[in-house]
């Protein structure tokens, strides 16, 4: 095979399995991400916010927490180490106005793409730390139970 024949047959090849989404399994596979995670931090715009809670992640939904109600929705590996966060619901508490302020800030803002970031091992749990993160908000996590 001439090398250039064989350059546009390995691009075909790549953009093929790009296409097809066999490089993106590889979030899937690993799944580090899943499981029950305590919320250590929250940034919005560069803007800290004062919020704990729990964020728990299966292979197609998540359920979370951040002061007042529970919240729930879908979840999508898009790419490599995007997930997709698609809200579908709450429960519907009320709640000190301070906790309701912060809620509705986080999840005006918790949805869309945001990129799997791991950080150190946690040695409690021999887990990796995670960071969501898209331009706008980040949150860090870090293992509270066992893998699902």
């Amino acid at each position: 095979m001439r090398p250039i024949s064989f350059i546009l047959f390995i691009c075909m090849l790549g953009s093929r399995l790009l296409a097809d989404g066999n490089f993106t399994l590889a979030i899937e596979n690993d799944r580090e991400y899943l499981g029950e995670w305590k919320i250590d931090g929250i940034s919005i715009d560069g803007t800290p916010l004062k919020a704990s809670g729990y964020l728990k992640i299966y292979p197609d939904r998540y359920q979370g927490f951040v002061g007042c109600n529970v919240f729930y929705g879908a979840l999508r590996v898009m790419e490599q180490n995007l997930l997709t966060i698609i809200p579908q619901g709450a429960t519907n508490r009320t709640c000190k106005n301070k906790q309701n302020s912060i809620e509705a800030h986080f999840l005006r803002y918790f949805l869309g793409a945001f990129e799997v970031q791991k950080t150190f091992l946690d040695t409690k749990t021999l887990r990796s730390k995670i960071i969501l993160k898209n331009p706008r908000m980040s949150i860090w996590l870090s293992p509270r139970g066992k893998r699902r």
